[in-house]
């Protein structure tokens, strides 16, 4: 299966191996990725399979019959791609011989400016969801979020962006109100405090 992809994406993947030396952390990762949703559909069978039948006659009708089965049919598809992922990752160990090996870091995140970025990002992140957010939904529980993402938002599409500022003002603005109606007349939500 990869290898069909490698033979068809050629160009992204030599592209890929020269960037990152032919380390198979990446591999590795979304091997990780892949075990820890395995046992997510393991624990949506687990929880399906114990919800009451109710007035079904059998399991099959009742509320957890289908999650069941797509939970099922979820894990044979994660055992499958466990199964070609540690295949891949024995391939290319066997062939990436005396390439040097790039640091898991520095494969996942890039060069120092995109770790930078990186950590701007969350660092906003965090500050909007501890401080903004709960700060202005004391002040007005009606618009507090709206004005917090706002905030957000401008801050750092400033920071990642060489916009001018009535353009940044005007995409803030408009992603502020669409996620205003969004919660407030389409999915008829209380805005979060």
């Amino acid at each position: 299966m990869r290898a069909a992809s490698r033979q068809q994406y050629g160009d992204v993947y030599k592209y890929t191996e020269r960037l990152t030396g032919g380390s198979d952390n990446l591999l590795i990762f979304e091997l990780v990725v892949a075990i820890a949703a395995l046992v997510v559909f393991c624990g949506i069978c687990v929880i399906s399979y114990s919800m009451p039948i109710s007035l079904a006659k059998t399991f099959w009708v009742g509320a957890g019959g289908l999650p069941f089965i797509l939970g099922m049919i979820m894990i044979i598809l994660t055992i499958w791609w466990i199964a070609d992922l540690i295949i891949s990752i024995r391939k290319e160990r066997e062939t990436r011989g005396d390439k040097p090996k790039i640091a898991f870091w520095d494969e996942l995140i890039g060069d120092r400016k995109q770790k930078i970025s990186f950590v701007l990002i969350v660092l906003s992140t965090l500050v909007l969801v501890f401080v903004l957010i709960p700060v202005l939904g004391s002040i007005n529980r009606e618009f507090g979020f709206t004005i917090a993402t706002f905030i957000f938002l401008f801050i750092t599409v400033k920071l990642f962006t060489d916009l001018k500022i009535p353009k940044i003002l005007l995409i803030s603005a408009t992603a502020s109100i669409i996620i205003y109606i969004i919660f407030k007349y389409v999915l008829m939500l209380p805005m979060p405090r």
